[in-house]
């Protein structure tokens, strides 16, 4: 019985020691144009500017675009401070809406 309470308090902290490891792992950047449908259920990180910025509810859509290609996007983030031209790097899923591809935000930090 002994035994079995450490192995299990073991397995516990190293369980925790891993995610707390990997919690911070971002993914390598993607350029928007090599996003497509291959892409569908993968994590991403993309640069851009916003545009074409809408807000419904608690969701706001808009246009993420770089140099060669653009994708829409949208945030369930309604309190961040987000504007036209804002130049971003954003962290998230890549997901399938209306046949179209769809970059579901989950972390955007303000490019300088």
């Amino acid at each position: 019985m002994k035994k079995e309470k450490t192995l299990i308090g073991g397995l516990t902290v190293l369980g925790l020691a891993l995610m707390y490891q990997t919690a911070g792992i971002q993914p390598d950047t993607t350029e928007i144009e090599d996003i497509g449908r291959e892409k569908v259920g993968d994590k991403v990180s993309v640069s851009g500017e916003i545009e074409n910025l809408t807000a419904v509810r608690d969701t706001v859509f808009f246009t993420l675009k770089d140099e060669n290609k653009e994708i829409s996007a949208l945030t369930f983030r309604e309190n961040l401070l987000l504007h036209e031209g804002l130049q971003i790097k954003a962290s998230g899923k890549i997901t399938l809406h209306r046949g179209e591809t769809e970059f579901v935000l989950n972390r955007i930090i303000r490019k300088k």
